[in-house]
């Protein structure tokens, strides 16, 4: 507790503990929400648009630093991971279920990868659907996998069933199962 002046004379006030990076990624999220839920001309909601990308996935900051010679704070610029595409394009990731091993696991970064996404129209960022790798020439499916219980996650850490490490799992395309 702090104490601040106020018309009331001095009270106790709780610290603003919400961070510079917090507030960056609440305006962020509302945003994200807003587009979604806006109308678009001619009153209906707004749909995406599937999109196959192909590229490397890299932090924001560096890239703009290198790239364009736009310095970056740190909090920022490494939060923020955009997909850079063959073509130069830079389109920074939704974090949410499907991406976020992109945040977590800088194993699946700096290296060509074919993102299938969802562009909406006037938002810059786009959402992750499924991802693949490339290794000697073959397209990998990316995701994460327990052995022990044979659950399927997007991203790193502890199995939510066993709570044994998940592990990262690349299965060539051809290779596939269903159901598994």
């Amino acid at each position: 507790m702090s104490i601040v002046a106020s018309n009331r004379g001095l009270i106790e006030a709780e610290p603003n503990v919400m961070s510079n990076n917090a507030r960056c990624v609440f305006l962020a999220l509302f945003t994200y929400a807003s587009c979604l839920g806006a109308d678009v001309p001619g009153g209906t909601k707004a749909r995406p648009e599937p999109v196959t990308l192909r590229g490397r996935v890299v932090e924001l900051g560096p890239h703009a630093n290198k790239t364009f010679g736009v310095p970056m704070d740190d909090e920022l610029g490494n939060a923020v991971i955009v997909l850079v595409t063959t073509a130069g394009e830079v389109h920074p990731l939704v974090r949410d279920v499907r991406s976020r091993g992109f945040f977590l696991d800088k194993r699946l970064r700096d290296r060509e990868m074919e993102l299938h996404v969802h562009k909406y129209a006037g938002l810059p960022f786009v959402r992750v659907i499924d991802a693949y790798s490339f290794r000697n020439g073959k397209k990998h499916q990316v995701d994460y996998w327990c052995d022990i219980c044979a659950i399927t996650t997007y991203q790193p850490g502890p199995c939510p069933c066993c709570q044994d490490e998940i592990q990262l799992r690349e299965r060539p395309v051809a290779e596939i199962q269903p159901g598994r």
